[in-house]
């Protein structure tokens, strides 16, 4: 019983990501292939740096990762306040939660070598035409600078 409606939840799932890439609008990161991150239609154009000493700051929003490491990578994603920048930080495989307003420390973290899932929703930017496009947050056009990092509560 629990694995029919597991294979139906999958099958579900799948259909309507099918049906919303099929109809979706055609952004720059849809044309290329082998992106390290699943489900975002504006990674593309983040500039990714790799993070070289730890840093202090204040988180502006936090999405969890949205399924549990094990045989798939998942990330979390957060919108970080450092200083007078604001900036992106993916951290692998962590299931800690952090609250807005929230101090945390961030440490390098090196950029996994393989695909990683990331928080996403589906946003019609034209529901007439169907024009779809996967996103995690406001934020995905407007901060550019990520990174992959280990954040701890201080």
């Amino acid at each position: 019983m629990r694995r029919s409606v597991l294979l139906t939840s999958a099958l579900i799932t799948a259909s309507i990501i099918f049906t919303a890439r099929t109809v979706s609008a055609q952004t720059d990161c849809d044309k290329i292939r082998n992106l390290k991150l699943l489900n975002n239609s504006y990674q593309c154009k983040w500039s990714f740096y790799k993070l070289k000493d730890s840093l202090v700051g204040t988180v502006i929003k936090f999405h969890p990762q949205p399924i549990q490491c094990g045989p798939d990578a998942s990330a979390s994603l957060t919108i970080l306040k450092v200083g007078e920048d604001t900036v992106r930080i993916l951290d692998f495989c962590n299931d800690i939660v952090f609250k807005k307003g929230q101090k945390v420390k961030v440490n390098p973290q090196d950029e996994p070598p393989f695909q990683v899932s990331i928080p996403f929703y589906f946003d019609f930017l034209d529901e007439l035409q169907r024009i779809v496009v996967s996103r995690t947050n406001e934020y995905d056009e407007t901060i550019i600078n990520t990174t992959w990092g280990e954040l701890e509560p201080l």
